[in-house]
């Protein structure tokens, strides 16, 4: 077999700048930043093999990875109708926020290390590029989806092609929409599976229309595996074994031995892939589905616990402050020096009675301040009675606007 090692690679017209420069930049410890865009719904085996790619790449070097999580399109995915139809889901803004935190867990459980990687919603994003001024980034979207064909896209719907052009402007001007988290341009967009096909379209569109005008972004291609789904059910975290079978079995796509020996090594490290590969060999298809299919019951479960042991424990966050109401709240908390200097101790090792000692104020004061944090949602109290701040830090964008300002309030 050959090495399973790599499961992406560079696209073949970006390799020759790639291995100029950015092989150099990696290389050599310099910062690169890495986009991915995807839709999420439930936690399936492809953002899990699709992340772990991403891990093994950002421990080659010093990578940022920016992921952009498309809100906007699974509100329109057939799966989350159903839900909103039937009422599983009841509220579909809460539901996706949500999601989004699941997917920071995830992440955790996947091993990034902290600040590796960072987290949007393209709602959000959408206001950056509307609200940008020094460029007309909606006209630059809407003469690149002016200039697209979708006959020359039968395999994929529009928003498809919207996001995909939203993309790659993201990408060109990624510095300059949020200042606040990088001063560098996106180096690597990265592609899954089924989309290469249409950012190569796009990126020979907007260069001819003058909106890329350099060799950035590379694009690096996921490799093609297997997409297993039957009855629009794909294999999750809270797949059972039994229906994991009969997803493998009836899936779409006719999974021969190959196919399956591919899905199969997503799912071990290189040498215990190959003691998978000899041992079973020699098995007919059909045996070799049904132990793949148990072999990735157990690869979701695994993971699923990781991510229900972090989700457990609240992790502190990045505050985002987007609306004046919220900012001035903010500011009004932490108005006050005793605030402050217990949001700065609040780092789950001290009680409150460790602070007023360690502060020099009474219990009563610590406590009407702590009070008003836990209100704020700044600080929560640990099961052991000792203070955790819920935030690491704070990000304000004044060149997106703050909402109620924009509004006259």
């Amino acid at each position: 077999m050959k090495s399973i090692t790599e499961k992406s690679e560079i696209f073949k017209e970006d390799k020759e700048y790639y291995k100029k420069t950015l092989e150099h930049d990696i290389k050599s410890g310099r910062p690169i930043n890495l986009f991915y865009s995807f839709t999420h719904i439930t936690p399936t085996y492809t953002l899990l093999f699709v992340l772990n790619e991403l891990k093994r790449l950002a421990d080659t070097g010093n990578f940022k990875i920016f992921i952009v999580v498309w809100d906007t399109n699974a509100l329109e995915n057939p799966y989350m109708k159903d839900m909103i139809a039937s009422k599983r889901i009841k509220d579909p803004k809460a539901f996706l926020e949500e999601k989004n935190k699941e997917l920071k867990s995830i992440i955790k459980a996947v091993g990034f290390k902290e600040g590796e990687v960072e987290v949007y919603k393209s709602s959000e994003l959408w206001r950056n590029v509307i609200n940008h001024r020094e460029e007309d980034l909606f006209q630059m979207f809407y003469s690149t989806m002016a200039s697209m064909k979708t006959d020359e896209f039968p395999n994929h719907k529009m928003s498809h092609i919207a996001q995909s052009t939203i993309d790659l402007i993201l990408c060109r001007f990624w510095n300059k929409l949020l200042p606040e988290d990088t001063k560098r341009r996106i180096d690597i967009l990265f592609i899954g599976v089924g989309r290469k096909e249409i950012y190569t379209k796009l990126r020979e569109v907007m260069k001819r229309n003058g909106i890329l005008n350099d060799d950035k972004p590379v694009f690096r291609v996921i490799k093609e595996y297997p997409f297993l789904e039957h009855r629009d059910n794909i294999p999750n975290f809270d797949s059972s074994k039994s229906e994991i079978r009969d997803i493998v079995r009836n899936c779409k796509i006719e999974l021969d031995k190959d196919k399956l020996f591919l899905l199969s090594s997503y799912l071990f490290d290189e040498e215990n892939f190959k003691e998978f590969y000899e041992k079973n060999k020699d098995l007919e298809v059909n045996e070799l589905k049904e132990l793949f299919s148990d072999k990735l019951y157990s690869y979701l479960r695994d993971y699923k616990r990781k991510f229900l042991e972090i989700q457990n424990d609240k992790e502190e966050d990045i505050l985002k402050l987007k609306e004046l109401s919220k900012l001035k709240d903010f500011g009004n908390v932490l108005r006050s020096d005793i605030a402050l200097k217990i949001m700065l101790l609040a780092d789950g090792t001290k009680s409150p009675t460790e602070i007023s000692k360690h502060l020099g104020k009474s219990i009563a004061t610590i406590s009407m301040y702590t009070n008003r944090l836990r209100k704020s949602d700044l600080i929560r109290t640990l099961s052991n009675g000792r203070l955790r701040r819920n935030i690491k830090g704070v990000k304000i964008n004044l060149e997106s606007g703050l909402e109620s300002f924009k509004n006259g309030k």
